[in-house]
């Protein structure tokens, strides 16, 4: 998001996502990796440390979107785990984890429905209802891709 940077692309949109919480007790669960000494397992994540870094993500993203204008925004999946759980302990968490670490399908799904929440309400020209929707199309005649811009999508009909 620097102008200096050669990478630099002012149109671009970014949402950080932060990690979500942990479910320690799945983690002992699991076979130990082998690149993990006996002794150590579930010691190779910390949810203290893990909560830490998701405050620091939000502090980062948060002060990058004031910076930015707006075009950084912030997915605090821990909230959206947690509030999808029902709370924070242990047993409300497994549903949306297969390992304590990987989401299952419930899991992904919350995760999903946040960055939607984030994307519609931060940039509506993002919103996949209403945007025009531009695919590229081969032209058999030329040989060559045009580019083709289609209505949006209005409730589902094309």
């Amino acid at each position: 998001m620097e102008p200096a940077s050669d990478y630099y692309q002012p149109e671009a949109r970014i949402v950080v996502i932060t990690p979500p919480p942990i479910v320690h007790s799945m983690r002992l669960e699991q076979p130990l990796p082998p690149h993990v000494p006996k002794g150590e397992q579930g010691k190779e994540r910390n949810l203290e440390y893990t909560r830490k870094f998701k405050d620091a993500c939000l502090e980062v993203g948060r002060a990058w979107d004031v910076k930015t204008g707006g075009k950084i925004k912030v997915l605090d999946t821990w909230t959206t785990i947690v509030d999808a759980a029902g709370g924070e302990k242990d047993d409300l968490l497994r549903p949306l984890y297969s390992d304590g670490l990987h989401f299952t399908a419930q899991g992904y799904r919350a995760i999903f429905d946040g960055l939607m929440k984030v994307i519609i309400s931060s940039w509506e020209d993002l919103n996949p209802v209403t945007m025009k929707q531009t695919i590229p199309r081969y032209v058999a005649g030329t040989k060559e891709w045009a580019w083709h811009t289609t209505p949006p999508l209005l409730a589902g009909k094309a």
